[in-house]
């Protein structure tokens, strides 16, 4: 390679920059479920799954999304 991305290198760049961000957008969700869950434990109540599906669906949109980059970036 002449040391410029082709425009198929330039969307798997991009697709696991989006990756990233999903992963990021995941662990927040994953630290707010957490936050949740230890109030209401401190509080006595029963805890919830506040949080949980966001954070369910933001890690599966970062595993997919890496997923389908790595296999497009071994045919490119």
């Amino acid at each position: 390679m002449d040391g410029n991305p082709n425009l198929a290198q330039a969307m798997v760049n991009m697709a696991y920059v989006l990756a990233a961000l999903a992963a990021i957008s995941a662990a927040v969700f994953w630290f707010r479920a957490d936050e949740a869950k230890r109030k209401a434990e401190s509080a006595g109540k029963t805890p919830t799954l506040e949080w949980f599906s966001q954070a369910a669906n933001a890690t599966g949109i970062a595993l997919g999304t890496a997923g389908l980059a790595f296999l497009a970036s071994q045919f490119v």
